[in-house]
C-alpha cells in the first residue's frame, strides 16, 4: 500500500485478525446504544432546519448544494423561502466538494493508479480515500465521544475533550449515550471552531443501498468530512473484529483498489481494547456485506442509518 499526504487529514489501511481480548461478551464492548431513538426525521425537514438557521448566503450555498446531491429538490423544500438563484443551485444538483484538485495540505491514502474512477454499485468513487487520525476512546464506553473528537480534528475544528463530550450529553440534553440525531446535532451546532465551508451533517436512512451509501459516502470524501457510523455486533468476528451492544465510528471512504473495502476509522480498535489490533492505529477494513451486516443489527433492515 502506497501512502500519500496531501491534506491536514490521516488514514490506513490494513486487514484485520478476528481474535479479540471481547470477543465473547458483548456487554464488555464499547457502548455506543442510545437510552432512546429520536424520532426519524425526513431529508427535506432536516435541511429546512439547516436553511432556516443559517446566517449567512455561502452557507444557505453550501447546504442547497448538498441537498441537491442528495437527491433533494426545490419541491421538496415547500416550507423554504428560495430565491431563484437558490432554486436554480438546488435543481442543478452542483458540486459541493471544496476542491476542485485535491488539497496539498490534505492527508490521503491514494489508489497506486491515481487519477483513475472505478463505478461501484452505480457510484464513480474516488480514487483516495480520507486518512485522519483516529483517537482512541479513552474510557471503553466513550466512543461517541471519541468518534465526535476524531471528526472534528479532521476537519480542523477545535473539539473539547472526549470527557468534556461525554459530560455534554448528560449535562446538556440529558442521556448517557447519544443516537445519530445528537451526533449530528452536536457537529453542526455545538462543536467550536468548525472552518466556515463546513458542509452540515444530515441523518440518513440509506435502507441497505449501496448506491445511497456510496453517493453519500463520496460526497464526505470530497468535502474532507468522515461519514459517522453507528453500528452493533452481537457475536463472532466475522463481520466486525469484536462484539459490541453498540459502537459508534467513522467511514474514511471506499478503497476500490483494495477489492472495494471500506475503510473504517474505530476508536475502540487498539491493543488496549482489542489484543489483535497492535499498531494498527484504530484503522480496519470492511466489505459492503459486513458493513451492511453490523449496520442492519442495530436498525434492522431497510432502517439502516448514518450520519453523513
Amino acid at each position: 500500500m502506497k501512502r500519500f499526504f496531501i491534506g491536514f487529514v490521516s488514514i490506513i489501511i490494513f486487514l484485520v485478525s478476528t481474535t479479540t481480548s471481547f470477543a465473547t461478551d458483548s456487554l464488555l464492548g464499547p457502548k455506543g446504544d442510545a437510552e432512546f431513538s429520536t424520532s426519524v426525521q425526513p431529508l427535506s425537514v432536516q435541511f429546512e432546519d439547516l436553511l432556516r438557521n443559517s446566517t449567512t448566503s455561502s452557507e444557505r450555498t453550501i447546504i442547497l448544494k448538498k441537498a441537491a446531491n442528495m437527491g433533494i429538490s426545490s419541491d421538496d423544500l415547500s416550507n423554504a423561502q428560495l430565491s431563484a438563484e437558490e432554486t436554480a443551485i438546488l435543481n442543478g444538483g452542483m458540486n459541493i466538494n471544496k476542491n476542485n484538485t485535491i488539497d496539498i495540505n490534505k492527508a490521503i491514502v491514494v489508489s497506486p493508479t491515481p487519477n483513475t474512477r472505478v463505478v461501484v454499485a452505480g457510484v464513480s468513487m474516488p480514487d483516495y480515500a480520507l486518512w485522519p487520525t483516529i483517537y482512541k476512546q479513552t474510557t471503553s464506553t466513550y466512543c461517541s465521544a471519541a468518534t465526535i473528537y476524531t471528526a472534528s480534528k479532521y476537519i480542523g475544528a477545535n473539539p473539547p475533550s472526549q470527557a468534556s463530550i461525554m459530560n455534554f450529553w448528560q449535562s446538556q440534553w440529558g442521556v448517557t449515550y447519544p443516537d445519530l440525531y445528537y451526533m449530528r446535532n452536536y457537529m453542526n451546532l455545538h462543536l467550536p471552531g468548525k472552518p466556515s465551508d463546513y458542509v452540515p451533517y444530515v441523518r440518513r436512512n440509506y435502507a441497505g443501498s449501496q448506491t445511497t451509501f456510496n453517493t453519500d459516502l463520496k460526497n464526505n470524501v470530497l468535502n474532507y468530512q468522515p461519514m459517522i457510523l453507528h453500528m452493533k455486533n452481537s457475536t463472532g468476528t466475522t463481520n466486525w473484529p469484536y462484539t459490541t451492544s453498540g459502537h459508534f465510528c467513522i467511514c474514511s471512504g471506499l478503497l476500490t483498489w483494495e477489492n472495494n473495502k471500506y475503510f473504517i476509522g474505530d476508536p475502540y480498535y487498539f491493543s488496549q481494547y482489542v489484543s489483535s489490533a497492535t499498531a494498527n492505529n484504530g484503522e480496519h477494513k470492511r466489505t459492503w456485506t459486513q458493513l451492511n451486516t453490523v449496520i442492519t443489527n442495530k436498525f434492522g433492515a431497510n432502517n439502516q442509518a448514518y450520519v453523513t
